[in-house]
């Protein structure tokens, strides 16, 4: 066998074992618990511990100082940019970079996107509580007199800065003065030195502020004093953090804005050198019903507790502090020990109720849909209630995607309580907002029809009505006019005949008070007498 073959052999040797650790690093899984038979869903999240109080550290930056400082810098600077020719392009790209890094540090154009804390504060980065709030509120000279254990003002970023534009300006106005080219040089040297001095400081507050939007405090910006601080303040209920990364992995860190004034602060909490297993927990619906939760988390330790909100997450550890966490209740402290257990129990409403835990857990209640997924070629038809755990994976459930590509998440063992009795002690029936909202509309679906009903009955009703009425109506106004045109013929026919037959006139000059047998008997008498009969 030549030496070339023995070389490829090895190679080819060496290239699949490369290739199995590769496969064995970016092994998918995907594993699914049927949940019918357990009253709720126990997820272990990992370790936790419980904090009493915080250290915050403040470093207040003064950016409109500092712009102020770096605008005389630019002034006075062009002169010594024209005086000296060699260096003048290398001042000239350190001034354009200053320029650049203080434009994008100080955030007067991106107060859109940002949350607002009242009128005067914005933070870029965090989530300020309750006992921030009054620091934030605070002046930094009101925290300096106070000189409180848990608060530190550390203004050594801000006082190194303005040394620096200080130094700055008193060498640019040094050099203005100095007409010799050989020491002119060596003042342009320094001013170089400083502006990187300068614009180096002014990096590590941009990534300081880029990290605390990912909440993750730069160990740049933090300086050996307060570690030694942070250090004892964790060592007074017995946690020991001898180096920065591990106080760095328990802390948190919010960046607050206002006018010209960036605070950057880095909050430690307090924690107690107790191990705590936080879980989470989801009642199961069996036959639309479910145990009704006023809390979802539960710590296990020394003493269990329920806690309604999450707890916040650093590196690989749960903080939770102890103003959120209350007493287990017995249902839940039942269920959890393997006992038969009396709840309260709601009603529900629908199906597929999908609840996204963490990264690599899922709970699909009275599930009636198919799953499928880029780590398994099958399709699964899903009944019931279950709970899917999957790592490295992209699962699709009802026409949605949900993604797990954190190589650091790996779902945990889950707890079943499958079995376990729960006898009713209340029968809630709230009905959801989606449904009423549902029923809201199909309620306004049918009334609308109803209404392009009844409208329609009226019509007809109405038309008929028209018919029956008008026939009515139509008779009596011929009745109507066939009097009228009688009434109105006979007075025309009176009027005809009384024209065309007019009085005699001896008839016109009869007394007013005589009858017409009267006078026809007088007229009779006159010319007709009466003769006496013979004999």
């Amino acid at each position: 066998m030549s030496k070339n073959h023995r070389n490829y052999e090895s190679s080819l040797s060496l290239f699949d074992f490369r290739l199995c650790i590769l496969i064995q690093t970016t092994w998918t899984d995907i594993r699914v618990h049927d949940l019918d038979r357990n009253p709720i869903a126990i997820i272990p999240l990992g370790e936790a511990r419980l904090s009493n109080s915080y250290l915050r550290i403040v470093h207040p930056i003064n950016l409109g100082q500092l712009a102020n400082y770096i605008a005389e810098i630019d002034d006075v600077a062009q002169n010594a940019i024209n005086k000296d020719k060699p260096l003048s392009n290398i001042l000239k790209i350190k001034l354009h970079r200053l320029r650049s890094i203080i434009s994008r540090v100080r955030p007067a154009n991106r107060n859109r996107r940002w949350e607002t804390l009242g009128k005067a504060w914005k933070y870029i980065s965090g989530s300020p509580d309750a006992e921030d709030l009054k620091i934030i509120n605070a002046t930094t000279n009101a925290l300096i007199d106070q000189n409180d254990r848990q608060i530190r003002i550390n203004i050594a970023i801000e006082d190194r800065l303005k040394n620096i534009t200080e130094k700055l300006n008193s060498l640019i106005k040094y050099q203005d003065n100095i007409t010799t080219e050989t020491l002119d040089g060596f003042d342009s040297i320094n001013i170089i030195f400083n502006l990187d001095e300068l614009i180096n400081q002014l990096e590590i507050i941009e990534e300081a502020i880029t990290l605390a939007r990912r909440n993750i405090p730069s160990s740049r910006i933090i300086s050996s004093r307060e570690l030694i601080t942070a250090r004892q303040f964790l060592s007074h209920d017995g946690l020991e953090q001898n180096n920065m990364d591990s106080i760095l992995d328990i802390a948190s860190v919010y960046v607050i804005y206002s006018k010209d004034m960036i605070i950057y602060t880095l909050k430690i909490p307090r924690i107690k050198n107790v191990i705590y297993r936080l879980n989470f927990i989801e009642p199961v619906v069996q036959n639309n019903t479910k145990i009704q939760l006023h809390a979802n988390f539960y710590l296990d330790g020394p003493k269990p507790y329920l806690s309604q909100t999450p707890c916040s997450k650093t590196k690989d550890l749960f903080i939770c502090s102890s103003s959120q966490i209350e007493p287990m209740t017995e249902c839940i402290e039942q269920l959890i020990t393997g006992k038969p257990a009396y709840c309260n129990v709601e009603r529900t409403y629908g199906k597929n109720f999908i609840k996204r835990v963490d990264d690599a857990n899922i709970v699909v209640n009275a599930a009636d849909l198919l799953m499928s997924s880029n780590c398994s070629a099958q399709e699964r038809k899903l009944q019931g209630s279950f709970l899917i755990q999957f790592q490295q994976c992209t699962l699709k459930l009802d026409e949605e995607e949900y993604a797990n590509r954190n190589y650091d998440v790996q779902p945990q063992s889950f707890i079943p309580t499958t079995g376990l009795k729960v006898t009713p002690l209340k029968f809630i029936n709230r009905l959801p907002l989606e449904l009423l909202q549902e029923q809201h509309l199909e309620h306004r679906d049918n009334i609308a029809h109803l209404n392009l009903t009844t409208d329609n009955i009226h019509w007809k009703i109405n038309l008929f009505g028209w018919l029956s009425f008008g026939t009515f109506s139509t008779l009596t106004i011929i009745i109507i006019i066939v009097i009228i045109i009688g009434v109105l013929k006979i007075i025309t026919w009176k009027k005809f005949h009384a024209s065309a037959f007019p009085p005699s006139a001896h008839a016109k000059q009869q007394p007013e008070g005589s009858t017409a047998s009267e006078v026809n008997a007088e007229v009779s008498s006159t010319r007709y007498p009466k003769l006496i009969p013979q004999p």
